[in-house]
């Protein structure tokens, strides 16, 4: 929905209003007493199985909203979900929930559904740090993998808790990829990796002639939305990649075109069978249309310059630089998280990154150090 606070404020009052028409016929009515939209940045982490964002959701809610005792809705949109929605089973208001926080019964032998309280002297009845015995693992033990090997970073759980730590990645905005790309919501955006993962082969990012042949057709082959792309803009638009091949890219549903520029076959796509707005003669009409075939946010195109929603944009107005810099509270022995700390080097110790013997990560991944735990 884009940054529209207009926009997100109505689609929320039009689902409030549905929800009244079904429970109209038992002549219950549904009020909104007020809206937290988070426009700026998420005040969780809204990564992982839908159950791990409702518990997060609700820990946020337990320490920052005033009103404790109100039913409080997270909204989140997110293409191509996994799911509609999600909740806690069991009874709204109970005793024994804990600290205002319900319990999330998946380990039928630890607890009991009906009730969500916990059964004897069960420590924990779900959740990636609890067992099969229904106890807290130790801390240390790996909770979540690295998705991607220069921007995410492994979890572990802290021994207090039975849900896996915040998930914590590179900010955005670190290099990666020897240089050749930058952090992007703990993914490292480059142009050859996006090449391969949408025509395979020995495909690479094209060159800059290649995005200006390509992206200035105004067509659904090239484009920035539902215009041609202007020259500072090249490179945020339709993907380009060079083919080095003689074969044709045969994949189902993708149109092809060719451009022979300067010695290079230059590439770009089209997923047919997505009926472009009638009113554009280009694929789509705005950055929300995206599919797989346009350049993905956070994708260089300048120094200290990433691709944001079809625009080539400074990473200066999306990083709080001075909040953490890695010379300074790093001591260059480590880089910045998305929550602005330092997260070490194997041989150096959070927060500062001093030097220590087998310690490494940051205060917010959840492991043990030697002198005790990180808070």
């Amino acid at each position: 929905m884009g940054s529209d606070i207009k926009t997100v404020t109505q689609k929320v009052i039009d689902i409030v209003g549905l929800v009244n028409t079904m429970l109209a016929q038992l002549k219950l009515t549904i009020m909104l007493s007020s809206i937290k939209i988070w426009s700026n940045k998420n005040k969780i982490s809204t990564v992982g199985p839908p159950e791990n964002v409702l518990f997060r959701f609700l820990q946020w809610k337990q320490d920052n909203l005033k009103f404790q005792y109100t039913i409080s809705f997270l909204f989140v949109f997110v293409k191509h979900a996994a799911s509609i929605g999600v909740t806690f089973p069991g009874k709204v208001c109970n005793e024994n929930y804990d600290a205002g926080i319900a319990l999330n019964c998946t380990h039928k032998a630890c607890c009991d559904p009906s009730s969500c309280s916990l059964k004897g002297n069960s420590e924990c009845g779900s959740g990636e740090c609890c067992t099969q015995a229904c106890k807290l693992k130790p801390a240390n033990i790996l909770c979540r993998k690295s998705f991607d090997k220069d921007c995410d970073f492994q979890e572990y759980c802290n021994g207090k808790e039975a849900y896996c730590v915040l998930d914590t990645y590179a900010r955005t905005g670190q290099p990666c990829s020897s240089g050749t790309g930058y952090c992007f919501e703990g993914l490292c955006r480059t142009f050859d990796q996006q090449c391969k993962n949408l025509i395979g082969g020995d495909s690479t990012g094209g060159s800059f002639t290649c995005f200006e042949e390509i992206n200035s057709r105004w067509d659904r082959f090239g484009n920035c939305g539902g215009a041609y792309c202007r020259f500072g803009n090249m490179l945020c638009g339709k993907l380009v990649c060079s083919w080095p091949h003689k074969n044709l890219i045969i994949r189902p549903n993708l149109s092809v075109v060719y451009a022979h520029v300067r010695e290079e076959i230059c590439v770009s796509t089209y997923l047919t069978g997505r009926s472009p707005p009638l009113d554009t003669i280009t694929t789509y009409k705005t950055y929300e249309h995206r599919d797989e075939s346009f350049v993905e946010d956070g994708s260089m195109c300048g120094p200290r310059m990433f691709c944001f929603r079809m625009v080539c944009r400074e990473i200066r107005h999306f990083v709080d630089e001075e909040g953490c810099h890695v010379s300074r509270d790093c001591g260059d022995q480590g880089i910045c998280n998305n929550l602005n700390h330092c997260h070490c080097n194997k041989g150096f110790v959070p927060p500062n990154c001093q030097a220590k013997s087998g310690e490494f990560g940051s205060i917010d991944d959840g492991h043990m150090i030697k002198m005790g735990w990180c808070p």
